[in-house]
């Protein structure tokens, strides 16, 4: 039968989470964990630092595309500003819907010079810190992200498992039912796997 092979679809959602996956954990395969980045961009819905707010959820939804590629751009800037390596087109993102309805953006990024420079901003929150303070974005990173219409609470931080970032990214864990490497795959994502937050509106 023709399939759509839409996430949205009950019928074709399990293959498109196991093509997709297959996919990013191929792309991300030739190159080290450490070079590897999550970033999870927020948004200032009320406009306590970025102006205005947003007028609704559909507002913010159609801002996303236009959001992500300033930040990308800022981004790629200010790492060949520090010559470091770009991000350039080594990256996958995914969107996620709060319980509210309101989306974030989640990045999976290659970087060796961005993976430093999210190591050091972890160093820097200082020891006493709590997991979230360590990953929240500062300094010049936050700038960035703030400029490109991003919000203060998002975060970086460097990858410590590409597979389970994958799993993550298309929430694969529960869809695949093969033998072998992809049974430990499966379980290997299910920990980090959050359906509800699929952006079904």
């Amino acid at each position: 039968p023709a399939l759509c092979l839409s996430w949205r679809c009950p019928h074709c959602a399990p293959i498109r989470k196991s093509r997709d996956f297959a996919r990013i954990r191929d792309a991300l395969d030739p190159f080290p964990v450490e070079d590897v980045v999550f970033a999870v961009l927020t948004l200032d819905r009320d406009g306590r630092y970025n102006g205005d707010g947003w007028a609704d959820t559909d507002a913010a939804y159609k801002a996303l595309s236009d959001l992500s590629r300033k930040w990308l751009k800022r981004l790629n800037r200010l790492l060949d500003k520090l010559v470091l390596d770009p991000v350039g087109s080594r990256w996958v993102a995914t969107v996620e819907a709060h319980r509210s309805g309101w989306p974030h953006v989640n990045f999976i990024l290659v970087s060796r010079g961005l993976a430093s420079l999210v190591r050091a901003q972890a160093e820097a929150a200082g020891r006493d810190a709590t997991d979230r303070e360590r990953t929240l974005v500062r300094g010049e990173l936050l700038n960035h992200t703030v400029g490109a219409g991003w919000g203060h609470q998002s975060t970086m931080e460097v990858a410590r498992s590409k597979e389970a970032l994958a799993g993550y990214m298309v929430k694969v864990a529960g869809d695949q039912h093969k033998d072998g490497d992809d049974q430990s795959r499966s379980r290997l994502t299910g920990e980090v796997v959050k359906l509800t937050q699929l952006p079904m509106n």
